[in-house]
């Protein structure tokens, strides 16, 4: 304010004074002019991201006496999330605060930590567990299996154990007698492979065995 008086007041007689005192006021309007500026910019994209958000955004309201989950920290980590509950709502706080009923302790968590919980029908339930079709307590080993025909309205029960026909083993065993060899093999070859299979005889077999430790 002193520069601004002996601007006006025309105390300041040399110009390279007067000059430097309006480049500094100068200066400082500009600097003014270009902070409103910035803010008004500012403030419109603040408008306008909101108005983006607001577009896809929608309000939860979760009534008093609902059950929900509330996302909170591992008992192992802090820094992971997962969900817990059921928990009540007890109360509303605010616009998006929530008071829950957590074991006895009451605690209050903003909307988004929280998500709606939706029990199991129990008729449904039931329904689906007595669609089962029952189960026989006999037991037939065999290392292969057979299609028995289903008789529409009858149900399985241990006696028909007896009805299913008994199945065998593993079948014939084929040996280094079977192996196939190709055509384009001149005798020289087939002899020496001959010769390989007989003497690695126990890995050309189908059956099962043990490994060699």
């Amino acid at each position: 304010m002193h520069i601004l008086r002996e601007l006006w007041t025309k105390e300041i007689e040399e110009p390279d004074v007067k000059s430097s005192y309006e480049y500094v006021l100068n200066l400082r309007e500009r600097l003014d002019d270009t902070l409103k500026i910035a803010r008004e910019k500012l403030e419109k994209a603040r408008g306008r991201q909101k108005h983006y958000y607001d577009r896809m955004a929608k309000r939860r309201k979760i009534s008093v006496g609902e059950k929900v989950l509330v996302l909170l920290p591992t008992d192992s980590n802090k820094l992971l999330m997962h969900w817990k509950g059921p928990f009540e709502i007890v109360t509303t706080v605010g616009i998006n605060g929530y008071r829950i009923n957590m074991g006895g302790k009451e605690k209050t968590f903003h909307a988004n930590l929280l998500k709606g919980y939706i029990a199991r029908d129990q008729d449904t339930s039931q329904a689906t567990t007595d669609e089962r079709p029952p189960t026989s307590s006999c037991a037939m080993p065999a290392a292969s299996v057979t299609v028995v025909e289903d008789l529409e309205g009858e149900h399985f029960n241990d006696s028909d154990c007896e009805a299913l026909p008994e199945l065998g083993g593993w079948g014939s065993e084929e040996t280094v007698n079977d192996l196939k060899y190709g055509d384009e093999l001149t005798l020289d070859q087939r002899r020496q492979l001959e010769e390989r299979a007989i003497m690695y005889s126990s890995i050309f077999s189908d059956r099962p065995g043990t490994v060699s430790t």
